[in-house]
């Protein structure tokens, strides 16, 4: 688009950048990589502009976590003053089916001690596979931008949570 931005559709921004997330890439790199897969389909198709996707300041991600299953129900990512209780009713709102206990990071003793240690080892396991898979960091620089990584990373993790659980069954 000559004299100004291109237009995209929010399933290629968001294709971009579960690719950016599953592959750890910057933002330059992921354009590269779009730009050769599409050369590679035979596609004539507009390459999104790594200015496009980026858009910083220090986040805390927050995660609501079925322990039973370690899949993550609820994200929200949030500035560092941000205290836990003032999060808690959006968090629940994400929430589809009723929710059995709500235990805070901050009363983790209480936690360890009310719940078990598998309880706990289950949401920490989720944070920690987070971690893993997609850094410990954020790599957009806008806040919309940024929730719109969380929203990605949560849906990337339980893609392959799904795909990777084994699902046992009694034969007689």
């Amino acid at each position: 688009m000559p004299g100004g931005q291109a237009r995209y559709s929010d399933l290629a921004i968001e294709t971009a950048l579960i690719l950016r997330a599953v592959f750890r890439q910057p933002l330059r790199q992921t354009e590269g990589l779009v730009s050769s897969l599409f050369a590679l389909m035979g596609l004539d198709l507009p390459v999104l502009d790594h200015s496009t996707l980026s858009g910083r300041a220090w986040r805390k991600l927050r995660l609501g976590v079925d322990v039973g299953s370690g899949t993550i129900i609820a994200a929200a990512l949030t500035g560092k003053k941000v205290d836990d209780a003032a999060e808690l009713r959006p968090s629940l709102d994400q929430v589809a089916e009723p929710v059995a206990a709500v235990i805070a990071e901050r009363g983790r003793v209480s936690w360890q001690t009310s719940s078990g240690y598998n309880v706990r080892a289950g949401a920490e396991g989720a944070m920690s596979r987070c971690k893993r898979i997609i850094g410990d960091a954020l790599q957009a620089h806008s806040r919309p931008a940024q929730r719109v990584e969380t929203q990605i990373a949560v849906h990337v993790l339980s893609r392959m949570l799904a795909l990777g659980c084994l699902e046992s069954v009694r034969a007689a």
